[in-house]
């Protein structure tokens, strides 16, 4: 990278530093930024929207149980989040002794741990009215539409 002294004269040298700064800032975000959307992108998921404004979440929970899964909603700068949370208690010291020894030949079954990427929530669902349910190792999230709120005229007086 070419530096404003280069460009400029000695006396723009600490402009250099500045921009080191910056760029070594951006690439940072960008790296988190990127770790972020992958993690998101080989989630096992489908969010569906319906023509009535609802919305389903499926999420892919195999081998969990509704106890291991936390949901919370919550708000952030005007907006509202899914966030689902795996929760796996720690095995004891003789709950491991007496698992068998197992080796993969093939792994392509994703197990799901710890804090998942949060899910906008648009502000047109009733999340008061969701309903959850976990059959056959499928987390299904139902999120209605709110009812449309009708336009009330006002007078002046």
């Amino acid at each position: 990278m070419i530096g404003y002294s280069q460009l400029l004269g000695n006396g723009f040298s600490e402009f250099d530093s500045v921009a080191e700064k910056i760029t070594s800032a951006f690439n940072e975000t960008a790296k988190s930024f990127d770790k972020a959307i992958d993690k998101l992108a080989n989630l096992p998921m489908n969010i569906i929207k319906y023509e009535d404004g609802s919305e389903v979440i499926e999420v892919a929970a195999v081998g969990l149980t509704k106890d291991n899964i936390k949901l919370t909603i919550k708000p952030d700068n005007g907006s509202s989040y899914l966030y689902i949370k795996i929760v796996t208690p720690e095995k004891t010291e003789e709950e491991k002794a007496a698992e068998p020894k197992k080796e993969y030949l093939c792994r392509k079954i994703k197990t799901l741990s710890g804090e998942l990427p949060r899910i906008w929530l648009a502000p047109t669902l009733d999340l008061k009215a969701t309903t959850r349910t976990l059959e056959n190792g499928l987390l299904t999230i139902r999120i209605p539409a709110k009812e449309e709120v009708a336009p009330v005229e006002l007078t002046i007086d």
